[in-house]
């Protein structure tokens, strides 16, 4: 299962869909997609359900009111376990998720409980960039691992 937090990414969202599923349908037959709206108040919720009447079944959309996106990614991965997903792999909507590492991800996924990806290029604020800072410094303290983008998908 793909999981999808969308906030107010009307400007993205379709072509962040239309780029992962031809690769989805090359490496995992089986995949849903499971897009989570967050109380958007664009038309990307608009733009799921056309996408859900384009992709049928491959499509799954939650609707709520915001809670921020680490509880959305949180029900996300709940729902996936809730629907018997073995893999759960999650992309952001801003399409800061490149598709070209896909198959490296697929190919570790017996290997480890958590496999996750490090940004190369951030473009966030710098609000976030030290949020994640702080993160990587509790993650180390808390139990001596070292994860240095732990908001990465």
């Amino acid at each position: 299962m793909v999981v999808i937090p969308v906030y107010n990414e009307q400007d993205s969202i379709q072509k962040v869909i239309l780029e992962w599923i031809p690769a989805l349908e090359k490496w995992s037959p089986n995949f849903v997609i499971l897009a989570i709206d967050d109380g958007s108040r664009d038309n990307s919720l608009a733009i799921l359900y056309q996408l859900q009447a384009q992709y049928g079944q491959r499509m799954m959309i939650i609707s709520r009111p915001n809670r921020g996106h680490g509880q959305t990614c949180l029900e996300g991965y709940h729902r996936a376990g809730e629907l018997g997903a073995r893999f759960v792999f999650q992309i952001d909507s801003d399409w800061q998720c490149d598709l070209r590492y896909f198959q490296a991800f697929w190919q570790l996924r017996n290997q480890a409980l958590v496999v996750s990806g490090i940004r190369t290029s951030r473009d966030d604020g710098w609000k976030r960039i030290i949020v994640t800072k702080t993160l990587r410094l509790m993650l180390l303290l808390a139990f001596r691992v070292d994860c240095p983008d732990a908001n990465v998908p």
